[in-house]
């Protein structure tokens, strides 16, 4: 009885790290790849890593693909990218300036909120500056006002319900444009 439970055990261990491999090499069959051998061995613990690590692939290859002018590949790469991995700023970027081209300004500046709100604090000038631009051409202040109040520069005071009155918004007078520690050129 012992040794069948050995047989078993034994049996049980080479099939999952046979099954290790096989998803190994499966995910190691189109470059870029950033997930390790060691990842999928322990994926049942370090399932987050694996996702972001793949989303990080997916952001590079999409870019790539970008810069080569494969749009359709570079687009479907980066959304995948994004899904998995949210808090790349630089590929949301990308991402948005590829809609604002092509004149599609709302899904561009739902990808840009969307990354304000994965990632908290200061986003970047370069950001904040599509961002607005994209925002005050499709003349959405709104989304403007929402940028402002999410970034603290301004603060909303809403009406009670039902009122006829208009939101009030002050604006912080000690609030520096850019934060302490930035840099030009960052």
């Amino acid at each position: 009885m012992r040794g069948i439970l050995i047989l078993l055990l034994f049996a049980m261990v080479t099939a999952y790290v046979g099954g290790a491999t096989a998803i190994y090499l499966w995910l190691d069959r189109r470059p870029p790849n950033y997930v390790t051998y060691t990842d999928v061995l322990l994926l049942p613990v370090r399932r987050d890593e694996v996702r972001a690590k793949r989303g990080q692939a997916y952001l590079d290859a999409g870019i790539e693909a970008m810069k080569q002018q494969r749009w359709r590949e570079g687009e479907m790469q980066l959304r995948l990218g994004l899904s998995r991995y949210p808090q790349s700023l630089p590929a949301r970027l990308a991402l948005a300036e590829f809609y604002f081209l092509i004149q599609q300004n709302d899904r561009a500046l739902t990808v840009l909120a969307e990354g304000m709100e994965a990632v908290p604090g200061y986003p970047g000038r370069r950001y904040l500056t599509n961002y607005f631009t994209i925002a005050g051409q499709g003349q959405n202040t709104g989304a403007i006002i929402d940028a402002y109040v999410r970034l603290d520069i301004v603060e909303v005071a809403l009406p009670r319900e039902g009122a006829k009155e208009q939101p009030v918004v002050r604006h912080f007078a000690n609030v520096p444009l850019f934060p302490k520690d930035f840099r030009p050129g960052c």
